[in-house]
């Protein structure tokens, strides 16, 4: 009793000793730390962090690291020690490696024997071994740097160095967890979600046994939050691999003499977190395994195999709009991906939703990053898709999302945005079926178009339709609504076919109008006036709403009051 008192009476002294006393004070106190709990421990530990706080380390180097070995023995699990009192020398352990700055190369000897250290409080559901792993994680945050991991294709030159040994090790002591468990611990899988991250693409040296743990656990485990963890894990690894190295692993490949395909439970996954991948990768991989799936379907002597070959074979198309969030190679396969647009959207299938959808998001995506200030919108994306904190978000894929590349990247898609608008137009208006599924590509496509090539679009569309003879100038458009009055049904537009061709261009134009200049909006107004003053009153619905939403993009404009007043006058 009186040894605690006077512990705790010396750590409220700290600040007011002397420098000298404070060396003597530590040198002393932290060999009362022992391997097993006892009175003293908590206050120990106590007195060592108030001391830390106020020394230098050059004056107490070779103490710290004896303290450090000395903390490193009071942490393997043992029922009878305090949780508060593993978490305090864990934090005093994480502060002694701060503190040796000196030192870079010490958290090779400590981590591992750390990870190690603290394993069997990591499978427990408790508080503690919450803290536990999040201690840990700041650790790896703190001194593990991806960018010293030099690797050749093997990775022989990363696992060699010393860092990397150390890497090794704490991933080694990692998956014999994992492995040992019927059920992953949600506080492993914290950390293994972290380092994936944090390593980036290293992670395919050093956590790829980790991820086919985790690609078995996958495929035993149905039941929630446990398959949502693995899955999130699967997931950073896809983001911080790519998903070319995530196949090299576990490959999506077809048996075609079987009618078979392995590892399609990871598509869903992919579709959720591929991010800043390579079209190239989903143009020679993914595609030629989509089609084979989909000329076996035909094969299949069976209704339900053909089905499933069908549905496989969907999937895969599907992920079309998850590589093309910010891809890396924009600028070198968009001509190869655009045709391939144009084949997806003359498909007899479904596959002009995700033509549609892909294209979409990268014209929006790069437009977004090409004009932010600051190259951080990808990451902030990427973490919102974990449930746990991802505060490092270093992985090479998305540095490649840079503001730069986007800019690059514009300029490619715009090159080919005439043809893919022009195309997409011809299909809104001849398809039904897949009209609500084009107007957001058309509406993105408009956007890199220039208001120039969306004129010339319109006025061709104008005269496929065989409307082009309708007054589109204000100066024409006056004489009619002086003449409609008195004009009988026989002048107005009365077929069935031409209201039809009506709607559809009001609809378009309500898609287009975001993207164009005053002049092309006045050729707008010109045609939808030149409906409204038609007495059948069939387009009526949709040239309002076109009216509206020219109005709405003109808003800040003399041009809205001015058209505005035109169209009141004309009533």
């Amino acid at each position: 009793t009186e040894a605690v008192h006077m512990l705790g009476a010396v750590a409220v002294l700290v600040p007011y000793l002397s420098k000298k006393a404070r060396n003597t004070v530590f040198s002393g106190a932290y060999r009362l730390l022992r391997p097993r709990f006892s009175p003293l421990t908590r206050h120990v530990l106590r007195l060592m962090e108030t001391l830390l706080e106020h020394l230098k380390a050059e004056n107490i180097e070779s103490e710290l690291e004896k303290l450090i070995s000395l903390v490193l023995a009071y942490l393997p699990y043992d029922e009878k020690k305090p949780d508060d009192t593993i978490i305090a020398a864990l934090q005093l352990m994480r502060n002694c490696l701060g503190k040796l700055a000196g030192r870079p190369k010490l958290w090779t000897k400590v981590l591992p024997s750390a990870f190690e250290a603290v394993s069997g409080y990591l499978i427990l559901d408790s508080k503690c071994s919450e803290d536990v792993a999040g201690l840990l994680i700041e650790c790896i945050y703190s001194h593990v740097n991806q960018s010293i991991f030099v690797t050749n294709e093997s990775g022989c030159d990363a696992e060699d160095s010393i860092d990397g040994a150390a890497v090794k090790s704490i991933c080694s002591s990692i998956n014999k967890k994992l492995r040992k468990c019927a059920s992953p611990p949600r506080n492993v899988l914290t950390i293994v979600l972290a380092m994936f991250l944090k390593l980036g693409e290293s992670s395919y040296v050093f956590m790829k046994d980790i991820l086919l743990t985790l690609s078995r656990l996958g495929s035993k485990i149905h039941k929630e939050p446990h398959l949502k963890n693995v899955e999130e894990c699967i997931g950073a690894a896809i983001v911080a691999m790519g998903p070319d190295k995530i196949h090299s692993l576990l490959p999506i490949s077809f048996e075609e003499a079987w009618f078979t395909c392995s590892n399609m439970w990871i598509v869903p996954i992919l579709n959720k977190y591929v991010y800043g991948a390579s079209l190239q990768h989903f143009l020679e991989y993914i595609v030629p395994l989509a089609k084979s799936l989909q000329e076996a379907s035909s094969r299949a002597k069976k209704a339900r195999k053909c089905k499933e070959l069908q549905g496989w074979s969907d999937q895969l198309w599907n992920l079309l709009p998850a590589f093309c969030r910010c891809p890396s190679d924009v600028y070198q396969n968009f001509g190869s991906l655009s045709k391939l647009l144009l084949e997806m959207l003359k498909s007899d299938r479904c596959l002009y939703k995700s033509a549609s959808k892909g294209l979409q998001q990268l014209i929006d995506g790069t437009r977004r990053l090409s004009s932010s200030d600051e190259d951080v919108e990808v990451p902030a994306e990427v973490s919102a898709l974990f449930s746990s904190k991802t505060s490092n978000l270093s992985c090479v894929s998305l540095q490649r999302c840079s503001k730069k590349d986007a800019r690059k990247s514009m300029k490619v898609l715009a090159s080919h945005s005439v043809d893919l608008l022009c195309t997409f137009a011809d299909d809104f208006l001849e398809s039904s079926e897949k009209r609500a599924h084009l107007k957001d590509a058309l509406r993105s496509l408009a956007q890199i178009s220039g208001s120039a090539n969306i004129c010339n679009l319109f006025l061709s569309l104008l005269k496929k339709c065989g409307l082009e003879d309708i007054p589109s100038t204000p100066e024409n458009l006056e004489c009619e609504a002086n003449e409609v009055d008195g004009k009988g049904e026989e002048n107005t537009d009365s077929t069935a076919e031409i209201n039809n061709k009506r709607s559809l261009l009001m609809e378009l134009i309500s898609t287009l109008a975001e993207a164009a200049d005053e002049d092309v909006l006045d050729l707008f107004f010109g045609f939808i006036k030149s409906s409204l003053l038609d007495s059948s009153k069939s387009c009526e619905s949709k040239a309002l709403f076109a009216l509206s939403t020219i109005l709405k993009v003109s808003i800040s404009s003399s041009y809205a009051t001015f058209r505005f007043d035109m169209y009141l006058f004309a009533f």
